[in-house]
């Protein structure tokens, strides 16, 4: 019997127990002060303490099969085999093809016959279809089989005679147990199943006897196959009582179960072809790869997992409970569970989120769990049965929501020197295992945390053959780099930031530290983003096509989902979400006028009239909303064709807007509402032309009343970089994208407001032949106490600090540092390219370089 030489049960030494008995003291025993080892009661402590640590170090020697015994004691038993699920695709051939049903329990296997899969339900061929899909599972199935006759008595076990059972499927009953009703009325709620013209009565499995109601009840250990009905409570027989119905004398008891299952019936998309019953004209085939197929828990899984296993066996409460029962479905490698409204500020109350990642089989040679290898495992029956499994144990009242976890993939490169005496192909295999192992999504490293380029190191060095390592670089698959057409502040989700690139739309939950590809475009460039100030989690996207039209897309949560909302004929350049008639409209300021379209109604775009005149024939760059703190809402557009400022205070409904005095004549191409207080402003970017100094900003407070009479003021002071391109506005915190001078800044506040502006060597990229910056097309401030400063640039998105000063890149896709995890991600195996070559050899080329 092996001996445990694995972590041990209670790891508290000596002076462990002395100082909790000491903590326990302080909080009961406050009168007992002197805690010195002369104290008698301090020594009666340290004796006890002594005494305690000889028995945990008996305890921590226990034996594992002992360990695993006293589990199965607790109600926790090893989990037995999970089956792989499939949808098999029937194919009929003929011309005429009339309704057809074949039966269910059809065989279905690969070519070498080993792998056999058996159909759930009937195939189904409406009439004129040539295909048909039905649900199959990895596994034999064994009806009826007699395992034992009852006695009456409590505490009766049986076993089945082909075990182990399959652990529970979800999509259809892998257990069944019947006892043989002798006669009488059948209560009202009962199930009954026929065999050998005996009526059976099925009975509940339940996990444990504890305060169980349910009268009829067994308890199953499927891993060994055994089949346990209620202990006696009783001492004398005579007396005896039992905790629920046991199977009375001469009942026949049988079992209706499947077994099989295990890894290997993960079998490729395409392998599923040989029908064991003659069906002529028909073919069978697995479009999708098999999954969910785990084999049966060794004893060292059981024991890892049987501390956590015995605190809570029926009811999931914490979100490690809500964890453990997703592994317990079977083909789940791992699984994290939270709290919806812990994440999302849209969240549901009483709405747990669980992610899982499949049980896929690393490549055999490398190692390497790579994103096609997921996907391939992502299966909608497999899914189904985890949220089944975890359906059985959630409380009333709460709901879950099962998804894949998401992976970035991970390529790792550089050059590894080897010991002269190494062979350097195996070496090659080593490292390439142990990288593709550090980066495993089904290995232990923890949801969300970034890897470092010292963690990489580390694994490298741990070969014994290799001597050092050098020029590591991680590359990411996405990333944003590139052209920034937008940046976007989320007004509800903290830490959220939005970045609309040349390739999709992007998303921040870390301000800006990981990012994730939310939205991506083949065929369209996003060109705008809105936000709904009243309702978290609403985004709305405009991308422009090709041929000169946009997509509107629309989504409710942050960007996790999104639904097309309209195929518009114009080119938008702005969005905004505004309230009217008790209806939510989103404002489509276009190329060629103003449009609006219903955000949660009937479909279509409805043309806004403006002025009837100039501002609505040349159309608009920008429109806005904002609300008053009394709740007024307003709209304003910057008008093409330097038409001006427009300003509606009906929320924008047609007819109602005004030019503002003073903004006629000005190239106004961005303008945002921004509450300060209990004051509402209204902000203005200015274009110049090419080559001028530029004017700023200018603002106008709006009022219920009506606008400020002093009218706009112009911020021009230490202004310098040409056209104000976008600008973001946190309280009185100003950031300006110029021309040719960087992000310059400005404190609304200040009693004389000045702008202040980036040296050359700020970190922004330059014009080196001009010696001037290059253009910043879009700004993003943090909102509150975050001293977030954001820039998109044609090179991409640069971070800087409170002052605007100090630049660093951040996105992309190539790291020297460390590789941003997007919260709750894992990592996967990209394509590596490592270099391997003996020291002697590198020290060589070394010494060639050097001349």
């Amino acid at each position: 019997m092996k001996m445990r030489d694995d972590a041990p049960l209670d790891s508290r030494r000596f002076a462990d127990l002395v100082a909790e008995a000491k903590e326990i003291i302080a909080a009961r025993c406050p009168g007992w002060t002197d805690l010195n080892p002369g104290d008698p009661g301090m020594t009666l402590v340290e004796v006890y303490a002594w005494l305690t640590e000889t028995m945990l170090y008996r305890l921590n020697r226990l034996p594992e099969r002992m360990h695993a015994e006293l589990l199965k004691l607790l109600g926790v038993s090893p989990m037995a085999p999970a089956a792989a699920v499939v949808m098999l695709r029937f194919t009929r051939e003929g011309d005429e093809r009339p309704e057809v049903e074949l039966p269910q329990g059809l065989h279905v296997s690969d070519a070498s016959g080993k792998i056999t899969f058996v159909t759930l339900a009937p195939v189904q061929f409406a009439k004129g279809a040539a295909e048909a899909e039905v649900l199959a599972v990895n596994a034999e199935i064994v009806a009826a089989e007699v395992i034992g006759t009852g006695n009456g008595d409590g505490g009766q076990s049986f076993a089945v005679r082909r075990a182990p059972v399959l652990r529970p499927l979800g999509a259809a009953e892998e257990l069944r147990v019947g006892v043989e009703w002798q006669g009488g009325d059948l209560p009202a709620e009962a199930r009954t199943v026929t065999a050998d013209g005996r009526t059976f009565l099925l009975w509940d499995e339940v996990e444990n006897f504890a305060g169980r109601t349910a009268a009829r009840a067994y308890v199953a250990d499927r891993g060994a196959g055994r089949i346990t009905f209620a202990p006696a409570t009783g001492a004398a027989r005579a007396l005896t009582a039992t905790l629920a119905d046991v199977p009375p004398a001469a009942a026949q008891i049988r079992a209706w179960y499947m077994t099989g299952g295990g890894r290997a019936g993960n079998v490729a998309p395409g392998t599923l072809t040989q029908l064991r019953e003659r069906l002529p004209a028909i073919t069978v085939t697995n479009p999708a790869r098999a999954a969910g197929g785990e084999d049966g828990e060794t004893v060292a899984a059981f024991l890892a997992r049987g501390r956590d296993a015995v605190r809570n066996l029926e009811c999931a409460v914490t979100a490690d409970d809500f964890t453990q029962a997703a592994l317990s479905a079977g083909g789940v490698a791992r699984a994290k569970a939270y709290a919806e409204r812990e994440a999302w500020i849209f969240g549901r109350h009483g709405v747990v989120e669980v992610l899982a990642v499949p049980a896929v089989a690393p490549d055999p040679d490398s190692g390497a769990v790579t994103a096609d290898a997921l996907a391939a495992g992502r299966t909608e029956p497999l899914r189904d049965r985890i949220r089944m499994t975890i359906d059985v144990r959630r409380p009333i009242g709460v709901r879950t929501e099962v998804k894949w976890a998401k992976c970035l993939p991970l390529a790792i490169s550089g050059r590894i020197a080897a010991a002269p005496s190494e062979d350097l192909a195996a070496v090659e295999r080593r490292v390439t295992r142990r990288l593709n192992a550090l980066v495993s999504p089904l290995g232990d490293w923890p949801f969300g945390k970034t890897l470092r380029v010292s963690d990489v190191y580390e694994a490298i060095l741990d070969d014994p053959g290799v001597r050092y390592t050098e020029q590591l670089t991680l590359t990411t698959e996405l990333g944003p780099e590139g052209d920034t057409a937008r940046l976007f502040t989320d007004p509800h989700q903290p830490r959220c930031l939005y970045a609309l690139m040349a390739d999709g739309l992007y998303r921040s939950l870390d301000y800006a530290t990981s990012w994730e590809r939310v939205l991506a475009w083949p065929d369209a460039r996003p060109m705008a983003i809105a936000a709904d100030p009243d309702q978290p989690g609403f985004l709305a996207v405009v991308g422009l096509t090709a041929d000169g039209q946009s997509r509107l897309v629309v989504s409710q949560s942050c960007g996790e989902a999104w639904e097309e909302l309209e195929r518009i004929q114009h080119q938008v350049n702005d969005l905004a979400v505004t309230v009217h008639d008790s209806r939510r409209w989103l404002l489509i300021a276009a190329k060629n006028g103003l449009f609006r379209t219903d955000r949660d109604g009937p479909r279509g775009i409805l043309p806004v009239k403006v002025d009837g005149g100039a501002a609505d024939q040349g159309g608009f760059y920008a429109v806005a909303t904002g609300t008053s703190q009394s709740g007024q809402r307003f709209a304003a557009l910057a008008a093409r064709g330097k038409a001006g400022v427009w300003l509606s205070s009906a929320a924008g409904a047609p007819g109602t807007y005004q030019l503002l005095p003073g903004s006629q004549g000005q190239d106004i191409r961005a303008v945002e509402f921004v509450r300060d207080g209990g004051q509402l402003w209204l902000w203005a970017s200015i274009w110049t032309e090419g080559g001028e100094l530029g004017k700023g900003m200018m603002r106008i407070s709006v009022r219920a009343d009506g606008l400020d009479p002093k009218g706009w003021t112009v911020l021009s002071k230490g202004w310098k970089g040409g056209s104000c391109l976008s600008f973001a506005v946190a309280g009185n915190r100003v950031a300006a994208g110029t021309r040719d001078g960087g992000v310059l800044i400005l404190d609304a506040s200040a009693a004389d407001p000045a702008w202040t502006a980036p040296l050359l060597t700020s970190g922004l990229p330059i014009d080196a032949d001009r010696a001037r910056l290059l253009p910043v097309d879009a700004v993003a401030l943090g909102q509150g106490d975050l001293p977030l400063l954001l820039a998109g640039t044609e090179q991409g998105l640069f971070r800087g600090d409170a002052e605007g000063l100090s630049f660093h890149a951040v996105g992309g896709r190539r790291f020297t540092d460390r590789a941003p995890l997007p919260p709750g991600w894992l990592y996967c195996a990209g394509e590596h390219r490592l270099s391997f070559m003996s020291d002697l050899q590198a020290k060589k080329e070394a010494a060639d370089a050097r001349g």
